[in-house]
């Protein structure tokens, strides 16, 4: 191994990622009013079920809540709707077994993906195999979002 990659090697081992992650002060903006209209935004379903599971609504004691899932999608959508958004809810088949080792992700899980492709949303989600699947590069060519929504 050469002395540049031990060096590499030695300086990541060596990074505190606590205070790595505390140290970045993100900037939280409203986008909306300037580009809902106009620009298409590509929301991360996985990443939105795993935003609205973190808020203290949640009580998990009591099986998660569904009906406040639901409302929380509901409300989240509606405000894109308001200012006129346009919006594809996108989904990967192959991060769905990241759930199925904890029951009740794997339930809450499959609860959110059938509500929203039940709503007046669910012609708004798109399904890939994977984040490297072909068809996700060309939709991605076809449709040149301005914006990937992770939360």
């Amino acid at each position: 191994m050469s002395s540049a990659s031990s060096n590499a090697t030695s300086d990541i081992e060596n990074v505190n990622l606590h205070e790595l992650a505390t140290s970045i002060t993100p900037v939280r903006a409203n986008i909306m009013s300037e580009f809902a209209d106009v620009e298409i935004f590509m929301i991360s379903i996985d990443s939105l079920f795993l935003e609205l599971l973190a808020h203290e609504y949640h009580n998990f004691d009591l099986g998660g809540q569904t009906l406040v899932l639901a409302t929380q999608f509901e409300r989240f959508v509606g405000a894109l709707d308001k200012v006129n958004g346009k919006f594809k809810l996108v989904y990967f088949e192959q991060l769905y077994e990241l759930y199925q080792e904890e029951s009740m992700l794997s339930y809450l899980f499959s609860f959110f993906l059938l509500y929203i492709k039940k709503s007046k949303y669910g012609k708004d989600v798109k399904v890939f195999e994977s984040p490297f699947d072909s068809e996700w590069i060309k939709f991605l060519s076809d449709v040149t979002p301005s914006f990937m929504v992770n939360f």
